[in-house]
């Protein structure tokens, strides 16, 4: 009988101890998995805040950039009628209907 009492009492040490260590090992990994979830969850956070950021400087360049090319677009055609005379701009048409015409891309007239 004590031997019996003795054996129970050892398997049920054994057992407890088992499953102690179980839960210990298990609950560490639990929370190391829920340390990186909660590590990625902050980084997606911060990932979405900076690119809001970045969209929003971006559209205050692209507003910056409107206006200034709406300020000046008067003055680029200007230069562009400065660099580019009108007979420069007749011969460069000339010479691409001759190039069209060699190529086949239009018909010569009969005139």
């Amino acid at each position: 009988m004590t031997q019996q009492i003795i054996t129970l009492l050892f398997d049920k040490v054994l057992l407890g101890t088992v499953t102690l260590i179980v839960g210990f090992v298990l609950a560490r990994h639990l929370e190391r998995f829920k340390g990186s979830v909660a590590l990625r969850n902050e980084m997606a956070k911060l990932r979405v805040t900076k690119i809001a950021e970045c969209w929003l400087s971006l559209s205050a360049l692209e507003a910056v950039l409107l206006k200034a090319s709406k300020a000046y677009e008067g003055v680029v055609q200007q230069w562009i009628k400065d660099d580019f005379p009108d007979d420069i701009v007749r011969r460069r048409n000339f010479y691409s209907v001759k190039v069209a015409i060699r190529f086949g891309m239009v018909q010569q007239s009969a005139c």
